[in-house]
């Protein structure tokens, strides 16, 4: 009788081991996130030099002797780009606090200024072609409307064009243009 009171009590132990390794319990966790909108607009270069330059076109102006003057033409003189989360249309302008520096007061027009529209793989939009420093605001100093932009692959680029025009009419010095650039997205 010894032998099966022995047996009867580790079957037991055996069952009580087998349901402790069936014991669950749980937990929860909450992730929580706050998505920020972006909107970046950056010009590559701060500042453009034509150098030396007059009315004959001396340095690689052309001469036009209709107006008296050179046309002085910079393509690609710098880059910009645009990128935004969430996605918007966007419009860049030359902004009214742009300002002219020089000695004579009638060549703040002879500053012209283009934004390329090189990459815009959402669509939409177009760069408005050349447009006096001096016009300022929205709608004057639009250079590009209605650019859809996103991000990474998604952002759009350009060039940032400059054409000048040295007349004979000028004052001889050293003439500066501010041009503030703006980049609004709707």
């Amino acid at each position: 009788m010894i032998r099966k009171i022995l047996v009867v009590v580790v079957a037991a132990l055996a069952m009580a081991a087998a349901a402790q390794a069936q014991v669950t319990d749980n937990d929860t966790i909450t992730v929580t996130a706050t998505v920020q909108g972006v909107f970046n607009f950056t010009i590559a270069a701060a500042s453009y030099d034509f150098g030396t330059v007059d009315a004959s076109g001396t340095g690689g102006g052309v001469y036009n002797p209709v107006i008296g003057g050179a046309v002085y033409t910079a393509d690609n003189a710098t880059t910009w780009n645009c990128e935004s989360a969430p996605r918007r249309d966007v419009d860049i302008y030359n902004d009214a606090t742009s300002s002219f520096v020089g000695p004579g007061a009638t060549t703040g027009d002879n500053l012209e200024i283009q934004l390329d529209l090189t990459a815009n793989p959402l669509g939409g939009g177009a760069s408005t072609g050349w447009i006096n420093a001096t016009d300022e605001g929205t709608p004057a100093g639009d250079l590009v409307t209605g650019a859809t932009t996103g991000m990474g692959n998604n952002d759009c680029d350009g060039n940032v064009d400059f054409r000048l025009t040295v007349l004979d009419t000028h004052p001889i010095g050293a003439y500066t243009w501010t041009i503030v650039l703006t980049a609004s997205g709707t």
